[in-house]
């Protein structure tokens, strides 16, 4: 009587190539998959033109870093404080504050407020969520001036 073994499972060089292109194949589409769920906001909706703008802004922020006191922006206990020369209180009573939250447009604020008499303006953090948010101060009006922060919250 002749008796066969059953025959045992032997992983050979073979077996390891298939499973390594499996594992990439699904590394792969893991990655695309992962990428097209991803949320991708522009900061503005009407990205293209404000590009339009753009040399108008940086010429702004250069006369903003030319003056005798420069403006300023910084987190100071749970406020933005904005800060401008008292020589342009009177100019610029008021400015636009523009916040932007860079991993999500839904959370971006626009604050329009006038500067107290010392030349300072305060924002309060409280009801924003922690994270990183793009801080814009645009005194927008002929020989305008523009500043740029990023805060962490």
């Amino acid at each position: 009587m002749n008796h066969s073994e059953p025959k045992r499972f032997v992983f050979n060089w073979g077996h390891g190539m298939a499973a390594t292109l499996v594992a990439f194949g699904a590394l792969i589409i893991g990655l695309a998959v992962g990428t097209f769920r991803q949320n991708i906001d522009l900061v503005e909706d009407d990205y293209a033109e404000s590009e339009v703008r753009y040399q108008d802004r940086q010429m702004r922020a250069a006369r903003g870093n030319e003056l005798e006191t420069p403006l300023e922006i910084a987190k100071v206990g749970e406020e933005i404080v904005l800060r401008i020369p008292t020589s342009l209180v009177e100019s610029f009573g008021s400015a636009k504050v523009y916040l932007f939250r860079p991993d999500d447009q839904k959370f971006d604020r626009v604050y329009e407020a006038a500067f107290e008499a010392d030349g300072l303006m305060r924002i309060s953090t409280a009801e924003l969520l922690p994270g990183v948010w793009k801080v814009v101060l645009d005194l927008d009006r002929p020989q305008g001036y523009y500043k740029v922060e990023t805060l962490y919250i």
